[in-house]
């Protein structure tokens, strides 16, 4: 399939009735490395007349795109070192951007017991999963499970302390749910964490309490959560190593040269070192942006300055917290139902929290924003995104900074009138489309109720408004899967039970493209080097076995992630 050299590749071409001849005629260090031919080249790269650029053979040198256009035009470029690449009639496309994800935590998650809801749907399975673990676990070993789902095991129960210490009683038991705002410890875990009726969960988080103010072993809400992560045993620094090499092959198998890492937490000193050193390595690369809290970013300042692979873009806050552990900021209730009630706990009225006063987030906004940082923040419901707005556009009033580029991640329920001042003011919007795919049913039958899932998670309207928008995985909390991902962007098709939900939030097949390429480099300051196949820019590359923009929509499952190049290396696709 490649490396034909000299003869052997003259005569394979003409046998191919490409009449093409290599005669090298530019100097060596004008000659390419690598040259696909054979294939669709969609640069993503808009022309004068609006249409996406296409071109049939691609040359690469030193890790920068040469030149792009006719296999003939490129003669002059080729010579016995050039590697051919055949497409055998694939596509090639920008290598694509996770615009938002967590590495290391998705590492960390992929060595835990697997109860996830996408899985194991059913208490049965999943306390079969624990049992399992807590047969072979040794006296006092921990027992960390990772994907348990409130809202899609359909005879849910829950969790307590007192259940996963029937299960387990001699091990410390940590349940985390898919979406990563909630855990559930029993009685050793949570002394372990030094956690009693005494302790007082970080502000944004809180502990759950039985009717008798005892702690019943929920965790819940990220603060929380990181108090009791950090109470597990450390994994030794070049475990993180293999761990990390095996999740950045994952991300490379579907597609990703890129990956956007929206914040981390470790059980030693120098997690971003870490990152970095298996980024630039040879075992298993990846370029990575990095989003990180304001201690870390004022820590981190001077190190990732001038680093192409790998480089520091901002800060991450949490505004508000999930929708599916009751903690998403909304201008009205939750619906009440089983899974709002009885699965999740809410009272009546309850429209979620805010986890910052608009006065104290206002501050910390217009602080980094007159620092030149740029600002990421989570928000899901519309007060959340109500807040961070103000805080922006505040912060913009006070210190005016041209090409901010401060984004907002997942927008659950963002409203027109907000994606339009988002707009307005240069704000980049990611939304978390699987939600729709993995809870779509869910979140109209049972969560926000049919009137607001007709917005939900509105990307379509967000880029016809105008604003720069992306998709995001926000792996590990749903399965990686960028055809599915991208699909699911187009279709807005829930799993359960195949409806459409929001059909007025979907994205054209260009515009899901673009979501995932284009948009996701001018989120992270990026578009001078990737994003598009142009001459002149980093060699980071896909090989797609199909086009998605000449195959039907409901077959793009169904495309196959062949090969990556970062920086012209190409890397094999399989982890």
């Amino acid at each position: 399939m490649q490396k034909w050299i000299g003869a052997l590749v003259i005569i394979g071409l003409m046998a191919a009735g490409l009449a093409f001849v290599l005669r090298p005629q530019a100097p060596p260090e004008q000659v390419a490395d690598t040259l696909f031919f054979n294939g669709k080249i969609v640069t993503m790269a808009r022309l004068k007349s609006g249409d996406i650029g296409r071109a049939s053979a691609l040359a690469i040198k030193d890790g920068h795109i040469l030149k792009l256009g006719m296999l003939q035009s490129m003669e002059s470029l080729t010579g016995p070192q050039t590697t051919l690449i055949d497409l055998e009639g694939g596509a090639l496309y920008p290598g694509f951007i996770e615009a938002h994800a967590h590495p290391l935590f998705a590492a960390t998650f992929a060595t835990a017991v697997d109860v996830a809801g996408f899985r194991y749907d059913t208490m049965d399975k999943v306390l079969a999963q624990l049992r399992a673990a807590a047969v072979t676990a040794e006296p006092d070993a921990w027992i960390f499970a990772f994907g348990f789902d409130p809202v899609l095991v359909r005879d849910y129960a829950p969790l307590t302390r007192h259940a996963l210490d029937e299960i387990a009683p001699l091990n410390p038991v940590f349940v985390i749910e898919q979406m990563m705002h909630k855990g559930y410890a029993n009685s050793a875990a949570l002394a372990a964490a030094k956690l009693d009726e005494t302790s007082v969960a970080p502000k944004g988080s809180w502990y759950g309490r039985d009717e008798e103010g005892a702690l019943d072993g929920a965790i819940v809400e990220t603060p929380a959560m990181l108090n009791m992560v950090s109470a597990m045993p450390s994994v030794p620094r070049e475990g993180y190593r293999y761990l990390l090499e095996a999740q950045y092959a994952r991300f490379r198998a579907h597609g990703y040269t890129t990956v956007v890492d929206m914040g981390e937490q470790a059980q030693f000193s120098d997690p971003y070192d870490l990152l970095a050193e298996v980024a630039h390595g040879t075992a298993s690369p990846l370029r990575l942006r990095l989003f990180v809290d304001p201690h870390t970013h004022n820590a981190l300042t001077d190190t990732y300055k001038n680093d192409a692979r790998v480089s520091l873009s901002g800060v991450k806050l949490w505004v508000d917290g999930s929708p599916y552990a009751g903690g998403m900021a909304m201008d009205d209730p939750y619906m009440v139902s089983d899974i709002t009630h009885d699965r999740l706990g809410l009272t009546p009225q309850s429209r979620g929290a805010l986890n910052y006063e608009d006065s104290a987030l206002s501050a910390l906004v217009s602080e980094l924003h007159a620092a030149g940082v740029q600002i990421a923040m989570h928000v899901q419901g519309e007060r959340a995104v109500e807040q961070a707005l103000n805080a922006i556009e505040a912060a913009q009033k006070a210190y005016p900074r041209a090409d901010a580029r401060h984004r907002l991640e997942h927008n659950a329920l963002i409203t027109q009138s907000q994606m339009e001042r988002a707009a307005a003011a240069g704000v980049g919007l990611s939304f978390f489309t699987n939600h729709v795919r993995h809870y779509g049913a869910a979140v109209r039958d049972a969560i926000i109720g049919p009137e607001r899932a007709k917005r939900f998670m509105p990307a379509g309207q967000a880029m016809d408004a105008g604003a720069v928008v992306t998709i995001h995985s926000d792996a590990p909390a749903s399965p990686l899967d960028s055809l599915k991902e991208l699909q699911t962007a187009v279709m807005r098709l829930a799993d359960a039970d195949g409806s459409v939900i929001g059909a007025k939030g979907a994205l054209t097949p260009e515009q899901a493209l673009e979501a995932v390429t284009t948009n996701a480099a001018w989120q992270i300051f990026a578009e001078e080097e990737i994003g598009t196949l142009e001459k002149g820019k980093r060699a980071d590359i896909v090989w797609l076995s199909a086009d998605p923009l000449t195959t039907p929509i409901q077959n793009w499952h169904e495309i196959e992630v062949r090969q990556v190049w970062i920086d012209g290396v190409g890397i094999p696709a399989s982890p």
